[in-house]
């Protein structure tokens, strides 16, 4: 594909940080000279958006190379119209993010993340029992509500991009916090066909 220098809007989930928002960043750079980001609470809102052509393009994660496919996604893919163009595979790197990264991971209380970090960190999570969870919409959601809140027991599960985007820091650990160290997400590019 030959690079279009054409100002292009991009539906992804989550505010900029996301795992989405890094992999439609990494896709509009390398197809396009320009790009609106079009940040999307749910994934039924990026397939709003491409349908109803207030964004050319809608990035969704189909596939984890830990956790496997997306229902959700795949269930949505399964009722549109809009014609799938191309896919993307990002490297995920979970982090426990923080305000201050000097603090020891025992004096933190709570976790704020999306599901799917929660699924892929299962082990780290399950060993540090005394961490409470609450879940997210995104891991952006959930890195913003931490920055949001600036309190030392806190955390969020994210990438370090994601974490920069809002002051965080990664927490200084010994071992990688990932079921599997070779963790990678597989999204897809969808588009509509009246375009």
């Amino acid at each position: 594909m030959t690079q279009n220098k054409a100002t292009i809007h991009i539906a992804f989930l989550g505010p900029k940080g996301s795992y989405s928002h890094i992999a439609a960043m990494k896709y509009a750079h390398y197809y396009f000279g320009k790009f609106i980001e079009c940040s999307c609470q749910n994934f039924q809102d990026i397939f709003f958006l491409v349908e109803t052509q207030k964004a050319e393009y809608g990035i969704l994660p189909i596939e984890n190379s830990n956790s496997g496919f997306i229902e959700e996604v795949c269930n949505l893919l399964s009722k549109t119209h809009l014609m799938l163009i191309g896919n993307i595979t990002i490297p995920i790197q979970h982090h426990i993010l923080v305000k201050n990264n000097q603090i020891s991971l025992n004096k933190i209380k709570i976790i704020y993340s999306h599901p799917q970090p929660v699924q892929q960190c299962s082990k780290f999570l399950k060993k540090n029992s005394n961490l409470k969870i609450l879940l997210c919409a995104s891991s952006a959601v959930a890195i913003k509500k931490v920055a949001f809140l600036n309190q030392p027991n806190i955390a969020a599960l994210g990438s370090i991009q994601g974490g920069e985007y809002y002051g965080l820091q990664p927490l200084l650990l010994p071992q990688i916090i990932s079921n599997h160290p070779y963790n990678s997400t597989r999204f897809v590019i969808v588009k509509n066909t009246n375009f």
